[in-house]
């Protein structure tokens, strides 16, 4: 478990900004506001391969999670912010839109 301040301070230093338009975004929602469980696992399984995983929700709603913690705790929490998900190396991401669209990189 970590503090919310410390995950956004790292998510701050560390998440890189990227241009929206140029990554390929997918529903993750559905109509009910349920998180799509396999297409985010998905996402999370291609660009990211440690166990302990950083989520951040907003600057007061963050933790490190256990790989088989992350999507139970971003469908609590869904809705909330911008869901921004990483390795504790930074080497791989994705991002939860408000809208319910995610996309995934992994850095070069």
């Amino acid at each position: 478990m970590m503090n919310a301040r410390r995950v956004h301070a790292l998510m701050t230093a560390h998440f890189p900004s990227v241009e929206l338009v140029t990554l390929d975004w997918v529903n993750v929602l559905e109509t009910d506001g349920t998180i799509r469980r396999e297409i985010l696992a998905t996402l999370i399984d291609r660009f990211i391969c440690a166990e302990d995983i950083l989520v951040e929700v907003h600057r007061k709603l963050g933790d490190l999670k256990q790989r088989d913690q992350v999507i139970p705790y971003v469908q609590e929490h869904v809705g909330k912010g911008q869901i921004r998900i990483a390795d504790r190396d930074f080497r791989g991401y994705v991002l939860l839109g408000m809208n319910g669209v995610a996309a995934g990189w992994s850095s070069a």
